[in-house]
């Protein structure tokens, strides 16, 4: 696979990604509950990679970090569910994709990665990008707090994203894929087994078909095609053309909810996309 096939693949999956507000809010119109949702998610993938999990004594410290991001990310994507419920799907995703923000600041204090210019001038775009979106002008205060409780999906990410960068080089993708997943759904586990069954097992066969979508077409197929794709183009280009997530998410609400996108959120998406492409988030190259 050459380097343009490879950045198309990236920006495919980064589609894929997007795609999961429509298959996320369809199930919560269904009833089932948000941690039952993310459960889904993330269900699929943790059986299919599991016969890559890997505990022999030089990947065991890795292989529980693995899981110990999974964990975080699995319940932090539970307020991204529920802030599709209530916030427009265009705020979301761009309180969502402040998650190189969130990893720029986890880096520092925790890895005490040194801030470039580059890195502290994107993140200033997207927190002017996440107080856009979040203002009075583009939000309605009785949706705020939906479109808060979202920020638990970005400051998860950037975690699981230091995570990757700095603890799992002995893994390979496959194996830091497979305890990610594992993690995510143990986290999980516990909301689910306290929830009534209504909450949790879809009643009709268009319910399973949009549990089946969420689990691959945004979740085990784009992980392993970007997985495949971003060591062949690097850093920079991977967090260009993973930009493409977003104008994804800004079409399905307005194509699939009628949700019209006003000029806040076209803002406000421009700064996040700029903040990508003048400073990509990680590459473990950059950690020593």
């Amino acid at each position: 696979m050459g380097a343009q096939s490879a950045t198309l693949v990236i920006v495919f999956s980064a589609v894929c990604f997007g795609l999961a507000p429509w298959f996320a809010k369809g199930l919560s119109e269904a009833g089932l509950a948000s941690s039952a949702i993310a459960f889904f998610r993330f269900l699929t993938s943790a059986l299919i990679l599991l016969i890559f999990l890997r505990f022999s004594h030089e990947k065991r410290k890795a292989t529980f970090w693995a899981i110990g991001s999974g964990i975080a990310v699995g319940l932090g994507w539970i307020g991204y569910v529920e802030a599709l419920k209530a916030a427009p799907v265009s705020t979301v995703g761009v309180i969502y994709m402040t998650y190189p923000l969130f990893t720029l600041l986890i880096a520092w204090l925790w890895l005490k990665q040194q801030l470039t210019l580059r890195a502290v001038s994107a993140g200033m775009l997207i927190l002017a990008a996440a107080f856009i979106a979040l203002s009075p002008a583009a939000l309605a205060p009785k949706t705020l707090w939906a479109a808060l409780a979202c920020l638990t999906a970005p400051l998860s990410f950037g975690f699981a994203i230091c995570v990757l960068a700095s603890r799992l080089r002995r893994l390979s993708a496959l194996e830091r894929a497979a305890g990610f997943s594992l993690g995510a759904v143990l986290g999980l586990l516990p909301l689910i087994l306290s929830l009534e069954p209504g909450a949790v097992i879809p009643r009709e066969a268009g319910q399973w078909m949009l549990i089946l979508g969420i689990s691959v077409v945004t979740a085990l197929l784009p992980n392993l095609l970007f997985a495949a794709a971003a060591p062949l183009v690097g850093a920079g280009r991977t967090s260009m053309a993973g930009s493409m997530e977003l104008p994804t998410m800004f079409a399905i609400g307005w194509l699939a909810f009628n949700e019209p996108i006003g000029l806040s959120q076209v803002l406000a998406g421009a700064l996040v996309i700029a903040a990508i492409v003048l400073a990509p988030v990680v590459s473990p190259d950059d950690w020593h």
